[in-house]
């Protein structure tokens, strides 16, 4: 992968780090992992871990995992999530700075994670084909790779994902930062797209005792990928076995319960 680009992306995960939680609190995925966990057994491993909010949880329910990250904010961030463990959790998980698509430990996990639109933050096609083939080579024989990515559909499926609006500035929640005498933080999202190209922009609203108003931006960029581009993705690293599911039950894509939420999940097996 590109210096430039891996620098690049550092710098946007790193800026994030502290806040990446507060911005994107999350565990609606948890059960579907453990399941994952559950069928194809440990090590596992998880690529971009951030801030270890996953690999953090699959170490509690008893699973050996490593979790890398190209990040050193986002890992010192689940350091810290890591020291809360017990002392039998934290035994279970290493965490390690680390490219994904230079790791390698041959035939090593029963399971490999790319979770929360993971994989549209390492780059374009090529990029992601050669994490795919890295994550083939890192799994044992029958192991499973598991991703999640975000979907954004057109025609009939146009609203069935999280509504994007390109441009549009919308309000996506509202936190308070840590301290008793925090006051209420605004969080909004503008989302632009050109091509496969997804630009997201966060800003932070802070209000002071004065009445003035503080804003902070942060910048992250995202190659999005259809379903069927990620089939041919997955086909080229070597993967021949692959599902598609629309949710986290694995309900079918355009599935009219999940509308306006819907995402698209893969499950690719290395045969033996």
């Amino acid at each position: 992968m590109n210096f430039d680009f891996n620098m690049r992306k550092c710098l946007e995960w790193d800026s994030l780090a502290p806040i990446y939680d507060l911005v994107w609190p999350r565990s609606e995925d948890f059960g579907f992992y453990l399941q994952q966990a559950a069928c194809q057994g440990d090590p596992i491993l998880e690529i971009g871990c951030g801030t270890g909010r996953l690999s953090c949880h699959l170490a509690e329910q008893g699973y050996n995992v490593v979790g890398i990250d190209i990040s050193q904010g986002q890992i010192r961030q689940a350091e810290k999530r890591h020291h809360l463990l017990s002392d039998a959790a934290r035994n279970r998980l290493a965490l390690q700075v680390e490219d994904a698509a230079v790791f390698v430990r041959p035939n090593r996990f029963a399971l490999v994670i790319a979770a929360f639109s993971t994989m549209f933050e390492v780059g374009g096609p090529e990029a992601r084909v050669r994490i795919y083939e890295r994550a083939h080579e890192n799994l044992r024989a029958g192991g499973k790779l598991a991703i999640d990515n975000s979907f954004i559909g057109t025609a009939e499926l146009a609203h069935w994902g999280k509504p994007r609006p390109s441009g549009v500035r919308q309000l996506l929640r509202t936190f308070r930062e840590d301290g008793s005498e925090s006051r209420d933080v605004f969080c909004y999202e503008t989302q632009v797209y050109s091509g496969d190209l997804m630009v997201l922009t966060l800003a932070l609203e802070r209000k002071d005792p004065d009445g003035s108003v503080r804003e902070t931006q942060y910048t992250v960029t995202r190659h999005y990928a259809t379903p069927e581009q990620t089939i041919t993705e997955l086909s080229a690293a070597g993967f021949t076995e692959i599902e598609v599911y629309g949710g986290y039950e694995q309900e079918r894509i355009g599935d009219p319960a999940l509308q306006g939420r819907g995402r698209q999940v893969f499950l690719a097996r290395k045969t033996l």
